[in-house]
């Protein structure tokens, strides 16, 4: 069931999105015990998914929804009791190799702290569903489900593409971990300049009343980089035109 609705994501979600992205997963070194047995497992690399609205925007609320997928292997710890059901006794325990495979579907709510034309730096909570599979001596399937906080940057190299970089601690009944991601996103509707200089070019009609000052205005916000040299040559057309 869970696998049907990651997939079912995977194909809409992004007719919602204003930006997609690829990216690579890092989960670092984990623990798991559930009394039966005790895993560590090393660092896990992977690779995602993402999809997000109003990453180039200059709004406070964002969300993410990251599809990642990762392999982890390292050493399980098997508990053996006295067959006669005395768990006072010390157990003995078996050491043998451990396998898991993990689909996760990542929820990230953003919080932009500072937000600029070029930089966002955001914190926010993150829930996290997982389909587990692992393969302790015989193969267990499950899924799991993890909380925890999450600071990130985002960088608009331009126009259209931006670089993510957050980690999270990831908080489970079994345990808890660190992720690293770093991911590469494709923008597309509002960015944050459209946005901006679609503001306040209305607000330049409406408080400047003569040509000089509105020419004067625009000029301004050519200056303060709100405005391409594109967009400074068009507004300043149409008001020589209008005059």
């Amino acid at each position: 069931m869970i696998k049907k609705v990651l997939v079912l994501l995977l194909f809409l979600f992004p007719t919602l999105s204003f930006s997609d992205g690829l990216g690579l997963y890092m989960l670092n070194d984990f623990d798991s015990d559930n009394g039966a047995y005790e895993v560590n497992y090393g660092y896990s690399p992977g690779v995602g998914l993402s999809y997000a609205l109003t990453l180039g925007e200059n709004q406070l609320f964002s969300y993410r929804l990251g599809l990642e997928y990762y392999k982890s292997r390292g050493q399980a710890t098997i508990y053996q009791y006295a067959s006669d059901g005395n768990f006072s006794k010390e157990p003995t325990t078996t050491t043998v190799n451990a396998k898991r495979r993990t689909i996760a579907a990542v929820n990230t709510f953003e919080f932009g702290l500072y937000r600029s034309k070029n930089l966002r730096f955001w914190v926010g909570p993150q829930f996290t569903i997982m389909d587990v599979k692992e393969n302790i001596e015989y193969q267990i399937n499950g899924f799991d489900m993890a909380i925890g906080p999450v600071v990130g940057l985002n960088y608009n190299m331009n126009e259209n593409i931006s670089l993510s970089l957050d980690t999270s601690v990831n908080i489970m009944d079994s345990g808890e971990n660190l992720s690293v991601r770093a991911y590469v996103f494709w923008r597309f509707g509002e960015t944050f300049e459209e946005k901006s200089a679609g503001s306040v070019a209305k607000v330049a009609k409406g408080s400047a009343k003569d040509m000089g000052g509105q020419l004067l205005y625009i000029k301004d916000l050519r200056d303060q980089g709100i405005l391409t040299d594109k967009e400074y040559e068009s507004k300043r057309k149409e008001i020589i035109k209008r005059y």
